[in-house]
């Protein structure tokens, strides 16, 4: 990210010149003063996606484009201990180029490209791992307030305690229109703060496999979940897949419109689907057994569409 004034030209010329500045160079430009930051507000550049990966160090990708293959913008805050404080952790910002911008935090950078591409994008924050030596409360202060297109958590050690990515979960989800983490940070003995993420309203959540410790807790996850498109990666019975459909169809969650399931190894009856299903118009399900995938919907007339 480069910093540098800009000749003294006429607005027209002088704008002419920003729009052509790659995004990470407009950005650099925009923080040497307030005139120059107004001035790139002024360009009203469109910023299409922030990706913010969160592992050893954390990473934040912003395209300009969303054909882009390559961001347009990439930067990296190494976390160290404080000079003076063996306590605390210090974030460095490294761009692309090597360059290092001590003493200039995540979410201030963040917030400083959010205001000069002045387009609302989509946010997406990905934990990767459980390496990141910083306490988790700096981690979710610096994202405080966002509004995360998706969430997905995945660390390296799936069955084992991990008090880091509870703590992420349950607050990033909060703020989160899509979830989606795989791996059980929570005792397998305690299912209800899972339960506690999926009653509150989430657009879109996706379940990982063996999340549940029991197939009654997952059914019981399934049916208080709170969202409009649902994946579940879990095997189930016939018997679990038709409590869920007709709690669904009674009312359990009015707001879910698609339903991903997966049953195990075995034969699909299609005697799963009685009459009782036919108020499902408008409604999509989706039923894997083994490699079967059928896609159902029910069309205005009320009757059954296998697909």
């Amino acid at each position: 990210m480069h910093v540098f004034p800009l000749p003294n030209l006429p607005e027209k010329s002088s704008n002419y010149v920003l729009r052509r500045m790659p995004l990470t160079q407009l950005i650099g430009f925009a923080l040497i003063s307030k005139r120059t930051k107004d001035q790139a507000e002024r360009l009203n550049v469109k910023m299409k996606s922030v990706d913010v990966w969160i592992d050893e160090a954390i990473k934040i990708f912003i395209w300009a484009d969303s054909d882009e293959r390559i961001p347009s913008v990439f930067v990296k805050f190494l976390v160290s201990q404080a000079p003076n404080d063996p306590g605390k952790r210090e974030f460095t910002l490294r761009t692309r180029e090597g360059k290092t911008w001590p003493k200039f935090g995540a979410r201030q950078f963040l917030d400083h490209a959010l205001e000069v591409c002045n387009e609302v994008c989509i946010i997406r924050i990905t934990l990767l791992c459980d390496k990141i030596d910083c306490d988790g409360n700096k981690i979710c202060d610096m994202f405080d307030g966002l509004t995360i297109e998706s969430l997905s958590v995945c660390f390296e050690h799936l069955q084992l305690v991990n008090p880091f990515f509870q703590q992420m979960l349950t607050k990033f989800s909060r703020q989160s229109k899509m979830v989606s983490w795989m791996g059980n940070p929570f005792p397998h003995d305690d299912s209800h703060r899972i339960q506690i993420i999926l009653c509150q309203f989430i657009h879109s959540v996706h379940l990982p496999a063996k999340l549940f410790s029991n197939v009654r807790v997952l059914l019981d996850g399934l049916l208080i979940a709170d969202a409009v498109l649902l994946w579940n990666m879990d095997k189930m019975c016939l018997k679990d897949v038709n409590i869920f459909l007709k709690h669904w169809i009674h009312g359990s969650n009015t707001k879910l419109e698609s339903a991903s399931l997966r049953l195990d190894a075995q034969v699909m009856e299609m005697r799963m689907f009685s009459k009782c299903y036919s108020k499902m118009w408008n409604t999509r399900w989706h039923l894997r057994s083994g490699n079967l995938c059928i896609l159902g919907q029910m069309d205005q007339k009320n009757t059954l569409e296998a697909k």
